[in-house]
């Protein structure tokens, strides 16, 4: 019998997972959707390890590849691949409701390379075609869901402060609700040593996320994405098409590096922030806000005033363990999604993307990131399509180069209109000439005419130098100064005794998203 080549792939997947402004909600859903592509398959024997057989030779089914919410298995015959469709559509209908998958069955036709050609036109004329869902919004008398609007089916005890006791959730919510538990641990699983997980856990409301109570109540999102991916695995199917093994083995490889590569770049990342956590009782009795202060702090070792050095990490209710400032949402590949508290978000980012074009030796692959720093509690829908913008503006700027780069955008009140549309309107000068330097480059080989992120850091500890310590009227001062052109910038040197080259570098203005970030960025480590 002629085998079967079965294509799985997730659709709509960023508005599954960041439709709520619960990040509970957000984890669960991240969960299942791994699952869904890759936990569930393990369940039915399937295994990714075996060599492509001959057709005649072919096993029941085996996976062939599978990540990034798409899974590539191959079946003896047509028979077994209905039932396994049949039986998986199933599951995930009861388990992981609202969740679109899309399914194409193609018959093998000479070599895995044409078949999964074709398989894949299949996949791209079902996207066009395959209607809209449109879910019924309830009938008679309804509870609605607070996350979805959609009628409820039950309800969950709240963790807010301010939210009721109990609210109503959708039969979606609820499981992803269900599965909170085992995406936390095998987050700690991934990332977490086994001492480390006695101290600290992941947070699972942004209120956790160790961020200052009415003092400093911004989040960062960050959205990061691998450079020229797409095109990486176009050249293996081109390179092999005619050796059905070297194309399965060369995909598995790469798949298993981006995986490998991401994971130590997360895992850097938490080893950076977990150096920086000290006990509270190491600050001076002087600074601390509260008489009774939680057990953890994190420590900024790059300032020179003592209360601004730190903000305090909440324990969890049981006092055993602390939160991290930081949570992984999307992860395991090379698109990667984490929150934190805002004044991370750009040390992160960086440090994840050195990690990651290092982890991944020899093919030294990069990415870009989008740092979306908001309100703890502005839209998260809204934040992350901003932080896809900014990632998608900083590829855009690094093009074919072999290089990383990061694009951010503070958010101090609502968002309105699209990244193009808000710097036009919130950074040029008065005679249109750009005031904002941003993408920048994190590592060598980038365009020649984008600013390297060290420029920026340098300009930043300049203005937090002793220099500039009694002056910080004057730097804010400086920045509307700027918006009025070099030749007012000139008039403010002269008048408080200042150089800073007219504020421009060959026709970049160099100082205005440097004073932006003042409150939102702080080195971890020396660079």
């Amino acid at each position: 019998m002629t085998p079967v080549l079965v294509l799985i792939e997730t659709s709509g997947i960023q508005q599954y997972i960041f439709g709520s402004n619960r990040l509970r909600e957000q984890i669960g859903a991240s969960h299942l959707v791994d699952q869904v592509t890759d936990t569930w398959l393990q369940e039915y024997g399937f295994s990714e390890a075996e060599p492509l057989l001959p057709p005649k030779e072919l096993p029941a089914a085996q996976i062939l590849w599978s990540g990034g919410g798409n899974t590539r298995l191959l079946f003896a015959n047509s028979e077994l691949a209905v039932q396994f469709t049949r039986t998986w559509s199933e599951k995930l209908l009861r388990e992981a409701p609202d969740l679109r998958c899309l399914v194409v069955h193609q018959a093998w036709n000479e070599n895995l390379n044409e078949t999964h050609r074709q398989a894949l036109a299949q996949m791209r004329l079902k996207k066009q075609t395959t209607p809209t869902q449109t879910p019924s919004l309830g009938l008679a008398v309804n509870a609605f869901c607070q996350s979805t609007g959609m009628p409820a089916t039950g309800f969950n005890r709240a963790t807010d402060k301010e939210a009721p006791e109990l609210y109503p959730v959708s039969h979606a919510v609820a499981a992803k609700l269900v599965s909170l538990k085992d995406a936390n641990d095998r987050l700690d699983e991934t990332l977490l040593s086994a001492e480390q997980a006695k101290k600290y856990v992941f947070p699972y409301d942004f209120d956790n996320l160790g961020r200052s109570e009415h003092e400093h109540s911004y989040i960062a999102v960050v959205h990061i994405d691998g450079n020229g991916m797409g095109k990486r695995f176009a050249a293996i199917q081109q390179k092999y098409r005619d050796d059905d093994q070297g194309y399965l083995e060369k995909v598995r490889k790469l798949s298993e590096l981006v995986r490998c590569a991401s994971k130590k770049a997360l895992q850097e990342c938490v080893r950076l922030v977990i150096k920086q956590i000290i006990d509270t009782k190491e600050l001076k009795a002087s600074i601390l806000s509260d008489k009774k202060p939680p057990k953890k702090a994190f420590r900024f070792p790059s300032l020179e005033n003592e209360s601004e050095q730190f903000f305090y990490l909440n324990d969890t209710r049981q006092g055993d363990q602390t939160f991290l400032p930081f949570r992984p949402i999307i992860y395991g590949g090379d698109d990667v999604t984490f929150v934190c508290d805002g004044r991370l978000g750009i040390a992160l980012a960086i440090k994840f993307l050195q990690a990651f074009n290092q982890a991944s030796a020899p093919e030294n692959l990069h990415g870009c990131a989008g740092i979306a720093i908001v309100k703890a509690h502005y839209p998260f829908a809204r934040a992350y399509d901003l932080a896809e913008q900014l990632c998608s503006s900083a590829k855009q700027k690094i093009g074919d180069h072999k290089a990383s780069a990061i694009d951010w955008q503070i958010a101090m009140t609502g968002i309105t209109g699209s990244l193009g549309e808000i710097r036009e309107r919130e950074y040029q000068t008065t005679s249109g000439a750009s005031l904002s330097l941003r993408p920048v480059s994190i590592t060598e080989n980038a365009p020649s005419d984008m600013v390297d992120w060290n420029s920026v850091a340098e300009i930043i500890d300049n203005l937090r130098s002793s220099e500039w310590t009694d002056k910080k009227n004057k730097i804010m001062q400086l920045r509307e100064v700027l918006r009025q052109g070099s030749d007012k910038v000139a008039e403010f040197e002269k008048l408080y005794k200042i150089d800073i080259n007219r504020g421009w570098i060959d026709n970049v203005c160099m100082y205005f998203d440097p004073i932006e970030l003042l409150d939102f960025y702080y080195p971890l480590e020396a660079r």
